[in-house]
Order: structure tokens, then C-alpha cells, then sequence
């Protein structure tokens, strides 16, 4: 529950005092507690105090707390803050000893003050009265002196959430939800900020569920940040805390972003060569047609820095598949294509990722070897392209008697060679060459030989084939 009309109180203590679970705090001793205050203090006031040896006991651990009194307002949230080195904690009760709220997650006195979570504390008041601020060491050996300064915040702690919005809400324990109405489909970037807790949103709708962590960054580098994109359409997004601190203060808004380079978004349609496109995919992989006018090497590239990057092309006879031979996560395909119309799949390799992709295809020639030109006499090299219609077979011509090899190489294919031929030699080979590489050795006679050169899988691609003699 929350009241746009309230306001919040701030705490901030400049020694943070330890955790306890319980308090002995009997009625009859409000008005007696040593080292208390008699008098409420009004919101905006700075509170001081101290633990000692005589301040009062909690029984369950030994640990000393005391108590502030508090005057505040109906209709208001108050807050209160901890920071220092002593570690502890902050629980607030009305003028009947009603638990209101606690904090979560106390620092313990053997961190650094610098690397020390705020204690922070939150509760709605709903009516005009005193009310009583316990300070609680956090075990038998916590004293010290400590301050506490107050303040007012209007907080949304629900409700609706609008692009281009700001907003502040506050912990109490439980994660904040918030209705987001998206009118305009686009890139949004969703931020939450915290100095308090470990923030950490949830996005989802319209077939988009996603998640954040720490990638706001921030001072503290626990912020959370979403950036996705949006269509029209109703949207939850969930702001809570991660980890053991589960109450404080934090920002969250909602901001439109420029696509990459200015560009509308292409999730579906034709591709073509010298093509580049912004797409994102939320699931369901984005479909582009390839028409191939002429024989040629194509490059196919997916480049993201949200998905990791999955490519599969189909059509005439060719199913290309690839991840991550891209840098990083990226996915690139490369083959050469015969004439026709291939369907080219762009989407992440895990199930649930979303995110922004660019798309770029090139070409280059593929000219191949005609029939005449595959013949080898001896020792030799040539090179030359497979196409997407299968293997090919040269022939291999040794006039003298000796150990031989064969070796395909190639940046664009995993090369595959079989050699058959004089004496019933029959051999075949994928990855003797080191890599993905074929190579072939054996003792041949003078004749004829056939080598045939294929890519595994049915790969396309040019490689450079070579024979030599080895004694």
C-alpha cells in the first residue's frame, strides 16, 4: 500500500548499529528509558544517541538498544538510514509497542564503513501520533554514540509506470510491481537506482520476459538495467532487492532509445548482398528470404552484445548452421551458394534471451575449376571452390612408384577427401591435416587416381588441394 500524497522520512546514521531479532520493550518504561529523550522530535530533526553498558537490555542476545521518540503526521511514508562502522540495526513500533517495520541485512562492525550496505527502514504511517525508533546493537559487545537525521519523501511504491517517467519507491520487505503501458513499439531502457539495496528488475509481456541484476552499474555498481525492445502492448515490470537487504529506497524509470545507427527495425523480409539490418528477436527466430542471382561466396554475419548470436541458412539443397564462429558470441556463415532462394533464421542460441542484432551479409567471386583444369600430374597444387551441388573429383596422374600425400585445406569448409584408384587403394580421411583439414598418406604405384574433395556436412566453400612426394 502506498499514498502518492505522502511524504518519507530520512535517517541517516553516521554509526551503523548491529542486528537483533527481538526487544524487551515494556509499556510501563517508555517514559523512563535511560539515555532516551522525553520529547518526540519532529520530522527533520537530527536524533542522537548512544549505546552503552546501561542502555536497555535485549534478552535473547545480550545485544543494547535505544529508544527515540518520534512525532509524525497521518498520510506520511517515513524512512530511516543507518551508515557507519558499528553494525546494527533499526525497528519501529507505534505508541502501543505494534511492530510497524524492521530493517533488513545489517552491516557487521568487522566491515570496512566504506563497503558497509545502508541499513534502511520504511512504514506508512496513517495516523498523526508518537512513535518509537529502536536502535539495537548488533550483538553484546556493539556500543557507541550515533546520530539519526530525518527528512520527507514522496514515494510510488505501485501502480502505474509511464515512458519517460520517474519515479521513487521504497522496500518494505516484498518486490514493487508496476503496470507499464507501452503506446509506441520501440527501444526502452529501464533503470533502477539504489545506495541502499542490490536492485533488481523484472520485465514482461507481450512474449518478452527478461531480467537484470547489476548492469545499471552506479555508484555502488548494483543497479539494475534493462534494455529491450517494446511493442505496443500492457507490460509488469518488478522492482525488488537481491540478496539479504531487502529494504530501502530506489529510483526506477522508463526512457525511449534511438536505434542503432538510426535504423528501423527489419524482423522479417529480404536480404540482400551489401545488406545490413537492425533486428531484435524475443523468441521466435526472425525469418529473412535470400535471393541468389549468381554463384558467388557469401558472408553471412549476426553481431550482437545481448544475445548469443545462432545462424541457419536452408534452400536449394544447402543447410548451414552456426554459432559462435563470429567474434565472441557473434554467428557467421560462409559458403558459396548456387542460384536460388534460401530462408535465413537469425535468433539466440538460449531459449529466453532477448535482445538487438545486427544482420550483414557480402559476397565474393567463387569461380570454380572447369572439368579440363581438375587433373594433377604428380606432384601439384591447385585451388579451387565446392558449390552447394556437392563434391568434386580430380584426377591424379603418377608416372613413379612412392610414398604420397594428398592434403585439402581450407579457412571456409571442414574439408573431407577420399582417394580411390590403381591396386584397389580405397582410402578416405577428415581431419589428418591438423584442424579442420583432410590429408591422405599412403604408398601408390604408377597410374591413375581419383581424388574426390567434399566439405563434411555438405560445406561450401574454397580450399587449395595439394599433392607431394614423401621419399
Amino acid at each position: 500500500m502506498y499514498r502518492t500524497a505522502g511524504t518519507v522520512v530520512t535517517v541517516t546514521v553516521g554509526i551503523l548499529l548491529g542486528w537483533t531479532a527481538a526487544y524487551q520493550l515494556p509499556g510501563s518504561q517508555k517514559a523512563d528509558d535511560a539515555k532516551s529523550p522525553s520529547q518526540p522530535r519532529p520530522v527533520g530533526d537530527t536524533l542522537t544517541g548512544e549505546l552503552t553498558s546501561t542502555s536497555q537490555l535485549n534478552a535473547n542476545d545480550g545485544s543494547r538498544y535505544v529508544r527515540l521518540p518520534v512525532k509524525f503526521d497521518a498520510d506520511t511514508f517515513v524512512r530511516f538510514e543507518l551508515e557507519g562502522a558499528l553494525g546494527g540495526t533499526l525497528t519501529l513500533f507505534d505508541d502501543n509497542d505494534n511492530l510497524l517495520a524492521h530493517s533488513s541485512a545489517p552491516a557487521r562492525s568487522a566491515e570496512p564503513a566504506s563497503d558497509s550496505p545502508a541499513v534502511s527502514l520504511g512504514a506508512e504511517i496513517e495516523r498523526t501520533g508518537t512513535y518509537w525508533l529502536a536502535v539495537s546493537g548488533v550483538d553484546s559487545d556493539s556500543y557507541g554514540p550515533f546520530e539519526v537525521s530525518s527528512g520527507t519523501l514522496d514515494v510510488r511504491n505501485g501502480g502505474d509506470l509511464a515512458t519517460e517517467d520517474e519515479l521513487t519507491g521504497f522496500f518494505t520487505g516484498d518486490p514493487n510491481a508496476y503496470s507499464l503501458d507501452v503506446e509506441k513499439a520501440g527501444l526502452y531502457r529501464v533503470t533502477m537506482r539504489s545506495d541502499v539495496v542490490d536492485a533488481y528488475l523484472r520485465l514482461a509481456g507481450q512474449n518478452v520476459e527478461v531480467s537484470d541484476d547489476d548492469s545499471g552499474e552506479g555508484v555502488t555498481g548494483r543497479d539494475a538495467q534493462l534494455t529491450t525492445y517494446l511493442a505496443s502492448g500492457d507490460y509488469r515490470v518488478e522492482a525488488s532487492a537481491y540478496g539479504d537487504t531487502t529494504t530501502g529506497e530506489y529510483t526506477l524509470s522508463v526512457e525511449p532509445q534511438p536505434l542503432p545507427a538510426g535504423d528501423a527495425l527489419r524482423n522479417e523480409g529480404d536480404v540482400s548482398p551489401s545488406d545490413e539490418l537492425t533486428g531484435y528477436f524475443n523468441g521466435d527466430p526472425r525469418k529473412y528470404t535470400l535471393n541468389v542471382d549468381d554463384v558467388a561466396t557469401y558472408t553471412i554475419d549476426m553481431r550482437s552484445e545481448t544475445l548469443d548470436a545462432y545462424l541457419v541458412l536452408t534452400g536449394e539443397g544447402v543447410n548451414l548452421v552456426d554459432d559462435d564462429s563470429g567474434d565472441g558470441y557473434d554467428a557467421r556463415l560462409k559458403g558459396i551458394l548456387q542460384p536460388g532462394t534460401y530462408t535465413l533464421s537469425a535468433s539466440g542460441y538460449e531459449a529466453g534471451t532477448a535482445g538487438m542484432f545486427t544482420l550483414a551479409v557480402a559476397t565474393s567471386s567463387a569461380d570454380a575449376l572447369s572439368d579440363e583444369a581438375r587433373r594433377i600430374e604428380g606432384v601439384g597444387r591447385l585451388e579451387d571452390a565446392l558449390m552447394s551441388d556437392g563434391a568434386k573429383d580430380y584426377v591424379w596422374h603418377i608416372d613413379e612408384a612412392g610414398r604420397y600425400a594428398v592434403t585439402m585445406r581450407s579457412s571456409e569448409l571442414d574439408a573431407f577427401l577420399k582417394l580411390t584408384g590403381e591396386s584397389g587403394v580405397a582410402l578416405s580421411d577428415d581431419d589428418s591435416g591438423g584442424g579442420y583439414d583432410a590429408r591422405i598418406e599412403t604408398n601408390l604405384t604408377p597410374g591413375d587416381y581419383t581424388i574426390n574433395a567434399s566439405g563434411y556436412e555438405d560445406g561450401t566453400g574454397r580450399f587449395r588441394l595439394q599433392t607431394e612426394k614423401l621419399d
